[in-house]
């Protein structure tokens, strides 16, 4: 009896040291791709031809705004003058005038949306073999998104080398 109970014991300490001895070779790394996609060259590539087409769609909407804001006056100054037949009638036409508006408004903040994840996956998708050559390098078994960690040592975080040889890699992602 003493001696199954001492061969179970030696049996589970000899199961704990090989798990320890087999997981020590593994290498556990994490990278921070909010910083990565923000600050390697094609990142801020990204964002600057996203920031164009912002600013273009914003001066086409503030030109269609101002026109609006201007018939609304004139409608509402016309109000006394019209007859209310005539007055529904505009009325109807300038509501009709905003939706289409609110409804450009919003496929342009859509398609804007839609190009930067586009950009972005297009980015990671290119950053995933110089990701693999990394790991294969360094002996890393295996790399975390740095949000999903609460605490690590930086020494295990390898954005800004990730960074460096993205950089040599890939310069501009063109947005399509």
């Amino acid at each position: 009896m003493i001696i199954k109970s001492l061969n179970k014991i030696i049996f589970f300490f000899y199961i704990i040291l090989f798990a320890n001895i087999s997981y020590a070779n593994n290498q556990i790394s994490y990278i921070d791709i909010s910083y990565l996609l923000n600050n390697s060259s094609a990142g801020k590539s990204i964002s600057s031809q996203i920031k164009k087409i912002n600013d273009s769609n914003v001066k086409k909407l503030k030109i269609e705004e101002d026109k609006i804001k201007k018939e609304e006056s004139d409608l509402i100054s016309k109000k006394n003058v019209l007859s209310e037949n005539e007055y529904e009638k505009k009325l109807i036409n300038f509501r009709e005038k905003v939706k289409k508006y609110k409804i450009t408004r919003n496929n342009l903040i859509n398609d804007v949306n839609k190009k930067r994840i586009n950009a972005e996956a297009g980015l990671i998708k290119e950053l995933s073999p110089i990701l693999a050559e990394y790991l294969e390098k360094n002996n890393i078994s295996l790399v975390i998104q740095k949000k999903n960690i609460i605490i690590g040592k930086s020494e295990l975080d390898i954005t800004k080398d990730i960074i460096t040889i993205l950089d040599k890699t890939i310069k501009k992602i063109t947005i399509k």
